[in-house]
């Protein structure tokens, strides 16, 4: 886990194999749901502010939706041959219990996943049996340079599909980010589901009656919630209900390259630019459908910058010099 960069999601799977091995070595039962929680509580214990991290949030709840819809199914698909089955039914389990943190994470969900995920699956299968042959032979010269050789085909191939399933029409679906709400109704009907043998009939259609009833009533009592999604390095995009606003730390080169890569459609009710603003005239014009007001510092007021925002109709204000940007940006987002 350390050697691939300690990631969350890396930290999770290394926790959750190290629970099982204890459990085989002391002749004790192994449970998935238990060493999930294990891996959860010892990583939060270690730096709260995981549980804010995106790949914690996405690997902790891909693994959670495995543990709770794999089985059923599994059961579905039990005509089909028994690798694809389980390659089929892990995937969606995995995604069914991923959709609102996808959703309000990029915007949008992945079409052809079930397909690219059965092909990536049975390539990297014989790539990561490749890679334990690579470290027993890492030390043989000769023979270690032909094993890392076959080890990065390998992975060029996965890689390769990946992009060719990315790069189809219509590869990604645009989807509505969630609020608090449906949050907390989509995962409680999600874990009703999953515990419907274990509880009776009435709990549920009670609990899906209520779940009805709250989001009938959050329609009408609309929350306002700021969502906060970090671009490039440092450049940070706020969105409510009814404002969306970027604090771009970076060049507006990064934000735009970064927001085309992943397909995203964003209009900005306010762009706050932080650095100098000299070389982003064009960039500025590329992006002009998506920017209705550009804030910049008072020295910039006559840069060509500024006559350029003018001359497309973005409304422009001045910021004064020491200007505390989250103080700054609170204030816009009120």
């Amino acid at each position: 886990a350390f050697i691939t960069g300690a990631s969350p999601s890396a930290l999770r799977a290394a926790m959750m194999f190290t629970s099982f091995i204890i459990a085989k070595v002391s002749l004790r039962d192994s449970d998935g749901f238990t060493s999930l929680c294990f891996s959860a509580m010892v990583l939060a214990f270690i730096n709260p502010y995981v549980i804010y991290d995106w790949g914690f949030i996405l690997s902790f709840l891909s693994v959670l939706g495995i543990q709770l819809f794999s089985y059923f199914f599994k059961g579905l698909l039990g005509f089909l041959p028994e690798k694809l089955s389980d390659s089929i039914s892990v995937t969606m389990s995995a995604q069914l219990m991923t959709i609102p943190a996808v959703a309000n994470m990029f915007g949008y969900i992945s079409t052809y996943s079930i397909f690219a995920n059965i092909v990536i699956s049975m390539i990297f299968l014989w790539v990561l049996y490749m890679c334990f042959v690579f470290i027993a032979v890492s030390f043989v010269p000769g023979i270690n340079w032909l094993a890392s050789v076959v080890c990065t085909f390998g992975l060029d191939i996965v890689i390769a599909v990946a992009r060719f399933f990315a790069d189809m029409p219509m590869s990604t679906l645009a989807i509505d980010r969630f609020d608090i709400v449906e949050f907390v109704v989509y995962y409680l009907l999600a874990v009703g589901f999953a515990l419907r043998k274990k509880l009776s009939a009435y709990f549920i259609s009670a609990a899906v009656f209520a779940c009805a009833v709250l989001l009938a009533v959050s329609s009408l009592v609309p929350i306002s919630i700021t969502h906060k999604y970090t671009v490039s390095d440092e450049s940070v995009i706020f969105e409510k209900s009814d404002k969306t606003v970027l604090l771009a730390k970076d060049t507006l080169w990064e934000v735009k390259a970064e927001l085309d890569d992943a397909t995203a459609q964003v209009v900005f009710d306010d762009v706050i630019l932080t650095n100098d603003v000299a070389g982003q005239e064009s960039v500025l014009i590329d992006m002009r459908k998506a920017i209705k007001k550009l804030h910049i510092a008072e020295k910039y007021k006559d840069s060509s910058l500024a006559v350029v925002a003018e001359r497309m109709g973005i409304e422009i204000e001045h910021y004064p010099p020491d200007t505390d940007f989250d103080k700054y940006t609170a204030e816009i987002l009120k």
